[in-house]
């Protein structure tokens, strides 16, 4: 043991006069490079030695994108989701992965509406590899599944504290806006009052949906309160269709 230690360069330096010093540098020489979840071992010298785990740049990388995006709903966050990775095959997904670029960059400052009839077409994938990109940055937000919050939201205890959330983060996706239980409740004193302070705020919101703008405005009713909904929806974002054919 004391061979090892003194062997080699990064602990040839410890007292190793120590029991406690000697068997904790062999052990750490004997898990060193090894890696366990994520995690690495490095050999902490104060106050005393000892043999800590640290996270890998990969693993620092996932923690970034799980904690610094609140999660309601549905669970449809993807933190591995990139733009390099996503399907580039038609000139509409070009142009979807030109705009999120430029959203990633800072060249502009609206989001997007992303919509598709199609199931299975990357509008959420798309949505989270944004999203990804610009926590690794350094930006926190919110992933909201649209459903859930309107079933929840007539639960004034709850309700209350989530939009405070919703409106204070600097990002937020609304995912499969249309989707849910569609009441001009919900339309008039929840969404309205989300999309106009984010839209006085200046704050990125990007959307997903399976309706185009003018689809969502049959299904929420064509009225004088639903044209406001969806002019606020063309101020925060540029609307862009999915498609996935040649």
């Amino acid at each position: 043991m004391k061979q090892t230690v003194l062997n080699d360069e990064e602990t040839k330096d410890i007292d190793i006069s120590l029991m406690h010093n000697l068997s904790t540098a062999y052990l750490y020489l004997q898990l060193r490079g090894v890696e366990k979840d994520g995690y690495v071992p490095v050999l902490s010298r104060y106050p005393y030695l000892e043999i800590k785990y640290v996270a890998t740049k990969e693993k620092t990388k996932q923690l970034k994108r799980t904690n610094y995006i609140n999660c309601f709903g549905e669970d449809s966050r993807d933190i591995e989701a990139s733009l390099e990775k996503f399907r580039i095959n038609t000139t509409t997904r070009k142009r979807a992965l030109n705009l999120a670029n430029d959203i990633v960059i800072g060249n502009v400052k609206h989001g997007l509406y992303i919509h598709s009839g199609e199931f299975q077409i990357g509008k959420t994938y798309l949505a989270n590899a944004i999203t990804n990109a610009l926590v690794d940055k350094g930006m926190r937000g919110s992933f909201l599944f649209t459903p859930s919050l309107a079933r929840q939201a007539k639960e004034f205890d709850q309700i209350e504290p989530r939009i405070r959330t919703l409106n204070e983060s600097d990002l937020l996706v609304i995912d499969d806006i249309g989707a849910e239980h569609r009441s001009p409740w919900f339309r008039n004193e929840v969404l309205m009052p989300l999309l106009q302070h984010r839209l006085a705020n200046n704050k990125l919101t990007i959307f997903t949906s399976n309706y185009s703008i003018e689809e969502l405005t049959n299904l929420y009713g064509d009225s004088v309160d639903t044209r406001r909904l969806t002019t606020r929806i063309l101020e925060l974002a540029v609307e862009i269709h999915l498609d996935d054919s040649l």
